[in-house]
């Protein structure tokens, strides 16, 4: 190699993505204003105007992997309230994902077979937006 020379050490490296465990179980803990989930508003369905104040909870929770194409990801997540779907990007190193749905976004670290993230969540109606927001925390196990 001559001075000066780039090298592009990138293609030595794999380009193999990792592929995630298709369940990952733990708990979810959020803080939220005006977001009311559980059993009186099932399917995640929101009625922020009958109750607008902070509520938290901590829920048991499910993430899926519907489908891995490559590093792109279809999810499912469960709780006691119902499904909802979402889709992800999982990082060049497979220590990331990227997370985003109907009803926000989230970021996944992954440490072997953990999983720790934050979730951001808006809920916009027909009329744009609304003073309906959250925060989440989660801790994930897989199930291998």
């Amino acid at each position: 190699m001559c001075a000066g020379e780039w090298v592009n050490y990138s293609r030595h490296m794999s380009t193999e993505p990792r592929i995630l465990p298709s369940e990952w179980t733990g708990t979810s803990t959020e803080v939220s204003w005006g977001l009311v989930f559980g059993e009186n508003h099932p399917k995640f369905e929101t009625h922020g105007q009958l109750d607008p104040s902070m509520h938290t909870g901590t829920e048991d929770i499910t993430l899926r992997i519907i489908s891995q194409v490559g590093r792109a990801v279809e999810i499912v997540f469960e709780t006691h309230s119902g499904k909802i779907g979402a889709i992800g990007l999982l990082s060049h190193d497979g220590r990331r994902l990227e997370v985003t749905g109907p009803l926000g976004h989230a970021t996944y670290l992954i440490d072997g077979n953990t999983m720790t993230g934050t979730s951001n969540y808006k809920v916009n109606g027909s009329g744009g937006a609304s003073d309906e927001y959250g925060v989440g925390m989660a801790e994930l196990t897989a199930r291998l």
